[in-house]
């Protein structure tokens, strides 16, 4: 197993918050605060031990915030990266490089994470990350996609059916958490903290976040 990483998914900016969240997490107010003002969701700590970071999770669920405990292993590992697509009526079909196909109802889509990850020094990739409660994220990534399952809708450049994918997505499930903050360097910074940096852990963030905002949803 590998690293746990904790974050907060909810929580106001306000002293009181601030104290709740200082002595809960074992950290000074400062700190605290930098947190709540960063955003949610929020990174707060790694850990090497998994009993740890249960009770540092637990510690924050009685203190009244909403804990992520994820495997930085499993939030690797549990990705579909997707190479080609079919939008049906109901369903979205999928394949990966190695010919292994996935079909998932629209329907059950939960959050979509948009973001662009740093492949070099100039180079840069727009991401659309699926996720389905239950199941791998569906990874699409700009520049690994065939886009022949746009069909007449197909342009000369990856760019533009990249933009145009992600709006047929968002039109067959428009009941998704649809969150574009991980676009930005300054948005995948605030997530994440100062412990885990973006070049590493945008797999992490993207996962952290879906679960944020599916909690959220459920809590409605």
């Amino acid at each position: 197993m590998g690293m746990r990483i904790l974050a907060i998914g909810g929580g106001r900016d306000t002293a009181e918050h601030a104290e709740a969240l200082a002595g809960a997490a074992g950290i000074s107010l400062y700190e605290a605060k930098r947190h709540l003002a960063a955003g949610s969701p929020r990174v707060l700590a790694t850990y090497g031990d998994p009993a740890a970071a249960a009770a540092a999770a637990a510690a924050l669920g009685a203190a009244g915030f909403a804990p992520i405990v994820l495997d930085d292993e499993v939030a690797r590992r549990e990705r579909f990266l997707v190479r080609s697509f079919v939008l049906g009526a109901r369903t979205l079909g999928v394949k990966d490089r190695t010919g292994t196909r996935r079909e998932v109802p629209f329907a059950s889509i939960a959050v979509m994470v948009r973001g662009i990850r740093a492949l070099g020094p100039d180079d840069r990739e727009p991401f659309l990350d699926l996720h389905v409660p239950g199941d791998p994220v569906l990874a699409f990534c700009e520049g690994q996609l065939q886009y022949d399952g746009l069909h007449l809708e197909r342009q000369p450049t990856a760019a533009v059916n990249f933009a145009r994918l992600t709006a047929r997505l968002r039109e067959q499930a428009p009941h998704a958490h649809y969150d574009d903050r991980l676009n930005t360097r300054a948005g995948q910074l605030a997530l994440l903290g100062e412990r885990l940096a973006p070049e590493s852990y945008l797999e992490a963030a993207s996962l952290v976040l879906a679960r944020a905002l599916h909690g959220l949803a459920a809590a409605a």
